[in-house]
C-alpha cells in the first residue's frame, strides 16, 4: 500500500472524528446559547417584577399619573417576556414554571388593573393581596432559575461525555493506523535523514539507497539525481543566483550570455531580447560604452572587484544611473567570463540633487532675508523723509505730487521687501482665500503688454474652486511663467493661459494628496525643453539663458517651485524640442 494511501486513511478517521466532536460542540453551543437566551428573559421578567412591586407601593402612596403609565409599561413588558418564554416551554413538560410565572402574572394584571383604575387607588386590601402576588412570581422566577442551572449542568455533562468519548476512539484508531505506518517512515526518513545531512556537510558523491518503490524511493531518486545535477552547475550558480535581488548579467567579451529577470524591470527589455547581444544596447552611445570597458576591464585583469557608476539607457530610451560591481569568474582572466550586478541609483541620485537644491534654496533664503531686512530699514527712513518734505510744502506744488508718486513707489517696494521677509523664513506675508481668475488675468496681463506678435488665449474656467494663497507670491509665479513663455518666443506666437479644477485620485502619478486642486496651465509655441536638461529646471542657479543682471539668474523657476509647494501644490513641465512648453500648477482647493 503507498504511504499517501495510509496517510489518507488515517487523515479520513481523524477528519470524521474531529467533525463528530465539531457537530457535538455546535449542538452543545446551540443549547447553550438557547438557555443563556432564556435566562436574559427571565431576567427581565424578575426585573420587571420587582419594578412594578416598587411603583405600586408608590402609587398607593402618592397616586401619580406618572407612576400610573409606568406601571401599565412594566406590566406590558413582563406580559411580551413571559409569552416569549412560555413559546419556548415543551408542551409534554408539566414542571415549566414558566406557565406557573404566566398564571400569577394574569392574576397580578387584573390586580393592578382594578388598583389603576381611579376608585381603588388607595384600597390597603388590594395592596396585602398584591404584594402576595409579587412575593410569589419571585419566588417562582427563583424555582426557575435552579432548574434551570440544573438543565444547564447536566448538557454541560453529555457535552463532556460525548467529546471524550470522541477523543478516546481517535486515540485508538491513530494509535493502531500509526503502528502500521511508523517501520516504513521510520526507516525510510532516516535513510533519507543521515543521506541529506551528509550532501548538506559537502559530500557530493553521496547517494542515499533507493529502496521499494513507494513515494520514500521515489524521494531517495529524486535527491540522487538532485545531487548529480548540482555538482555540475555549482560553481556557476553561487554567483548567479547569489545576487538575484538585483540586475545581473553573465558576459563573454561584452555578450550577455545570461540576464536575470530584474534586467526586464531596469530596462525594459525582455530576457529574450538581451541573450547573445552586447551590452551596448544599454548605453547611451558607444563613446560611453567604450570608455566604461577601458575602464573596467582592465581592473578586472588585475583584481578580483570591479565598481563604476554609469548613466546607461533603458529600451524607452529614458537614461537610468546604475552602480556597477563586476567579478570574473577566474580572477585576473574577465576574458573566461564575467559576472556583473546592476543596481539601479536614479532615485537616490536624485534625492542627493533634492537635498543639494534645499541647501542652495536654504542658503539663498538666508541671503535675501538679511537683504531685505537691510532694504526695509533704508525704505523706512526714506519713507520717513519723504512724509516730512511732504509736511514743508503746500499740496498745490508741483514738488508734492512728485512726493506722492514717490512715496507710493517706496510702499510697494516696503510690501516686496516684506513678501520676500516671508519667503526667506518659510511663510506668507498674507494669506486670503481667493478666486485665482482675476489674479490670473491681471498677472498675465502684466506681462503680455506690449508683446509684439503674441497670440493671447485665456481659457478660465467659470466654477473654479477658492484657493488659500500668498496673492502676492502666486501672482509672482504667474508672472514668471508668463514672463517666460513670451521670451521663448521672440518672433511672437500663440500663448494660451488655461484654468480649470481637477480631481487627483489615489495612486496618480502627480506627487499629490488625493482631492480637489485648482490647475493653471501656461502653454507656449517656443523652442521646447531638450530632455537632457528638463530635469534640472527646477534647480537653483540653473538658466538656459546667458547670465546677467537684465538676463537670467537661474532662481525664477526655482522660486516658483518652492512657493508652490510652500501652498501645498506642485508644478509640473511637459515638453519637446520644437514642440513648445506647458508649465501645469495646482494649488489645493479650500471651499
Amino acid at each position: 500500500m503507498q504511504i499517501k494511501t495510509r496517510l489518507a486513511l488515517v487523515a479520513s478517521l481523524v477528519g470524521l472524528t474531529l467533525l463528530l466532536t465539531g457537530v457535538v460542540l455546535w449542538v452543545g453551543s446551540s443549547l447553550e446559547a438557547r438557555f443563556q437566551q432564556e435566562k436574559g428573559q427571565i431576567d427581565k421578567v424578575r426585573s420587571d417584577n420587582f419594578e412594578m412591586n416598587i411603583l405600586a407601593q408608590e402609587y398607593l402612596l402618592y397616586g401619580s399619573p406618572r407612576i400610573k403609565e409606568q406601571l401599565r409599561i412594566r406590566l406590558t413588558s413582563m406580559g411580551n417576556n413571559l409569552a416569549d418564554l412560555e413559546s419556548r416551554c415543551d408542551p409534554d413538560n408539566e414542571i415549566c414554571m414558566v406557565r406557573a410565572i404566566q398564571e400569577d402574572y394574569r392574576s397580578l394584571g387584573a390586580l393592578l388593573g382594578v388598583l389603576l383604575s381611579a376608585q381603588n387607588n388607595k384600597n390597603e386590601h388590594l395592596a396585602g393581596t398584591m404584594l402576595v402576588k409579587f412575593q410569589d412570581i419571585a419566588a417562582k422566577i427563583r424555582e426557575h432559575d435552579d432548574l434551570h442551572a440544573q438543565e444547564m449542568a447536566q448538557l454541560q455533562r453529555n457535552i463532556d461525555r460525548a467529546v471524550v468519548a470522541l477523543l478516546v476512539f481517535l486515540a485508538f484508531t491513530c494509535a493502531v493506523l500509526l503502528r502500521f505506518l511508523s517501520r516504513r517512515l521510520i526507516v525510510g526518513f532516516g535513510l533519507l535523514s543521515s543521506g541529506v545531512e551528509r550532501i548538506a556537510s559537502g559530500d557530493l558523491g553521496h547517494r542515499i539507497p533507493e529502496s521499494g518503490t513507494d513515494e520514500l524511493g521515489v524521494l531517495a531518486q529524486a535527491f540522487n539525481q538532485m545531487n548529480a545535477r548540482l555538482q555540475e552547475v555549482i560553481n556557476e550558480q553561487k554567483i548567479i543566483l547569489g545576487n538575484i535581488g538585483v540586475g545581473v548579467l553573465f558576459l563573454k567579451n561584452r555578450v550577455i550570455i545570461w540576464a536575470n529577470p530584474a534586467m526586464t524591470r531596469i530596462f525594459g527589455y525582455a530576457t529574450d531580447e538581451l541573450l547573445g547581444g552586447s551590452t551596448e544596447v544599454l548605453y547611451p552611445d558607444r563613446e560611453s560604452y567604450l570608455k566604461a570597458g577601458e575602464d573596467a576591464y582592465p581592473a578586472l585583469a588585475q583584481e578580483s572587484l570591479h565598481n563604476l557608476q554609469v548613466q546607461m539607457k533603458r529600451k524607452d530610451g529614458e537614461l537610468r544611473w546604475v552602480n556597477l560591481v563586476g567579478q570574473g569568474l577566474k580572477p585576473g582572466h574577465p576574458e573566461e567570463g564575467t559576472i556583473w550586478v546592476l543596481e539601479d541609483i536614479t532615485d537616490r541620485k536624485q534625492m542627493e540633487a533634492e537635498v543639494s537644491k534645499v541647501r542652495n534654496l536654504e542658503a539663498l533664503g538666508v541671503l535675501a532675508g538679511g537683504i531685505a531686512h537691510d532694504f526695509n530699514n533704508l525704505f523706512q527712513v526714506l519713507l520717513g523723509n519723504i512724509a516730512l518734505a511732504k509736511m514743508q510744502i503746500p499740496e498745490s506744488s508741483e514738488a508734492f505730487g512728485f512726493l506722492a508718486n514717490a512715496e507710493k513707489a517706496y510702499q510697494q517696494g516696503a510690501k516686496l521687501t516684506s513678501r520676500l521677509i516671508a519667503f526667506s523664513s518659510g511663510g506668507f506675508s498674507c494669506l486670503e482665500s481667493i478666486q485665482p481668475s482675476e489674479l490670473i488675468k491681471k498677472a498675465v496681463f502684466s506681462q503680455t503688454a506690449g508683446a509684439a506678435g503674441l497670440e493671447l488665449y485665456l481659457d478660465l474656467a467659470a466654477d473654479l474652486g477658492t484657493v488659500t494663497v500668498d496673492v502676492g507670491q502666486l501672482e509672482q509665479v504667474v508672472q514668471h511663467l508668463t514672463k517666460n513663455a513670451i521670451e521663448a518666443m521672440p518672433s511672437g506666437g500663440r500663448l494660451r493661459v488655461s484654468a480649470s479644477s481637477e480631481t487627483i485620485a489615489p495612486g496618480a502619478a502627480i506627487s499629490l494628496a488625493p482631492g480637489k486642486y485648482v490647475k493653471i496651465s501656461v502653454q507656449d509655441q517656443g523652442c521646447g525643453i531638450s530632455k537632457k536638461i528638463l530635469p534640472r529646471i527646477f534647480d537653483p542657479y540653473f538658466s538656459t539663458k546667458p547670465l546677467g543682471a537684465k538676463k537670467g539668474m537661474g532662481l525664477g523657476l526655482s522660486l516658483c517651485d518652492t512657493i508652490i509647494k510652500k501652498h501645498g501644490g506642485a508644478i509640473t513641465v511637459e515638453s519637446r524640442p520644437g514642440a513648445g512648453a506647458t508649465f501645469q500648477v495646482y494649488l489645493p482647493v479650500s471651499d
